[in-house]
């Protein structure tokens, strides 16, 4: 319950914000819209693969700038690191479709 409610509150007005700011006309609007919806063409077990590499503190981007900025950051090794990981995987990864449900009741 409690990771459903976080992501809630994170995903619900970030998608409104998101469907908000997308232009409503013209070739623009097109592009935003592929743009926006890339993340929920990824299969969900590639999310969780490209997620995992992300995080890795030696080959991740993620957790390499987390490193860099001395946090000892660690999903393997942390509950709390590996709790705020899948928040976040899971924002990416879902966001957009509310985003994209917005902007169709925007435009309707």
């Amino acid at each position: 319950m409690q990771f459903s409610l976080a992501v809630l509150l994170i995903e619900i007005p970030l998608g409104i914000l998101l469907a908000l700011s997308m232009p409503a006309t013209g070739w623009k609007s097109s592009a935003t819209l592929v743009l926006v919806s890339l993340s929920l063409l990824i299969p969900w077990n590639v999310v969780g693969t490209i997620w995992q590499i992300f995080g890795r503190a030696d080959i991740g981007l993620m957790g390499a700038a987390l490193q860099g900025m001395g946090i000892d950051y660690s999903y393997t090794g942390n509950a709390t690191h590996a709790w705020l990981t899948v928040l976040l995987m899971d924002v990416w990864h879902w966001t957009p479709l509310v985003a994209l449900l917005c902007y169709a009741g925007l435009r309707a």
